[in-house]
């Protein structure tokens, strides 16, 4: 248990030196093992392949596309499994200690960046912290609103009534990611901010009413 605790530990805090290393420093230009020059893969040395730290600058340049809130999920998921089979620890069960430790950092890293792109509202998120704009914000009249309509719910005990609510949330859900990808274009990042305020407070009354469904 001590054993596995450390291991995680180390693997994490490897990943997250490297994360905040990209962009400062030219040594991830140089290959660890064989000192080769790194050019476009910064994952694995073109002449030794040796699988290198995470040197990526963010989740978007992990998987090789742009930063955009904008993005074809069916072609991130096939990046994912692609990345997925190369860098897998179960890969490296016969490489060096180093190497097995790296491609720990980068399954972590890899799962870490597809958990949060794939969902519109933990991408929408993270792309605000990126640029500096994620701030907290109020809206206290849509608060009040969400709070009556959640205490209607919890009086509602019919199943067909129970899931015409849930119709109708998902529906505005989806009205509130296509605006927050307008915002995203626009880079209008307080809108941006705006629509995941109420995302995330019509997600927990979506959660409220799948709870009471069961």
């Amino acid at each position: 248990m001590l054993k596995r605790f450390l291991t995680n530990y180390r693997v994490f805090f490897n990943s997250l030196y490297y994360y905040r290393l990209a962009g400062t420093t030219t040594s991830h230009n140089i290959c660890w093992k064989c000192a080769q020059n790194l050019t476009s893969n910064l994952t694995f040395c073109a002449k030794c392949q040796a699988i290198q730290p995470v040197y990526h600058e963010n989740f978007f340049s992990y998987f090789g596309i742009n930063k955009s809130f904008s993005l074809a999920e069916e072609d991130l998921k096939k990046r994912f499994r692609q990345l997925q089979s190369m860098v897998h620890p179960d890969k490296f069960g016969k490489s060096s200690p180093k190497e097995k430790e790296l491609s720990e950092s980068h399954s972590s890293f890899l799962n870490q960046a597809y958990k949060t792109l794939i969902d519109p509202r933990a991408r929408g998120h993270y792309i605000l912290k990126l640029e500096n704009k994620d701030k907290p914000i109020q809206d206290n009249e849509f608060a009040v609103e969400i709070m009556e309509l959640n205490e209607r719910i919890e009086e509602l005990e019919d199943v067909n009534e129970i899931k015409s609510s849930l119709s109708e949330v998902q529906d505005q859900i989806k009205s509130l990611t296509d605006a927050l990808e307008i915002s995203f274009q626009k880079n209008n990042y307080d809108e941006a901010n705006k629509c995941l305020l109420r995302l995330n407070f019509y997600e927990r009354t979506r959660k409220l009413l799948l709870k009471k469904l069961k």
